[in-house]
């Protein structure tokens, strides 16, 4: 087999080579497109969160309680054995929301190591 021939037949094999210009088009791809799908997995995962706090807030019933009292009587006069209080809960009708809070840049000035050398 000649030098020709072993060069013509290596150039134009290309079924394992990947070129290191295709690795970088398909990374740069994939990561430009995994930051906004994974923006919206974490903005669906906020949504989904306070639409179960709504839905558990709005389960909890409200109830009222009025209580109690035992009481003994004898010889025309009654006397307070046991006396329980009432009880009133209302729920709260402010719904949930979630909301993305802005990310604040950390003071250098308090961290024991420079960031730069």
């Amino acid at each position: 087999m000649s030098t020709l021939t072993l060069l013509r037949r290596l150039w134009d094999d290309d079924r394992g080579a990947i070129v290191t210009t295709e690795i970088i088009l398909i990374m740069g791809i994939l990561v430009f497109g995994l930051i906004p799908g994974l923006i919206a997995v974490r903005n669906s995962g906020n949504a989904t969160l306070a639409t179960l706090g709504n839905i558990l807030l709005n389960i909890i019933p409200s109830f009222t309680f009025s209580g109690f009292s035992i009481a003994a009587a004898g010889g025309g006069t009654t006397s307070v054995i046991v006396q329980v209080g009432g009880v009133s809960y209302s729920g709260n009708s402010v719904s949930l929301t979630s909301y993305e809070v802005a990310p604040t840049q950390l003071n250098t000035h308090n961290i024991g190591v420079s960031p730069t050398p």
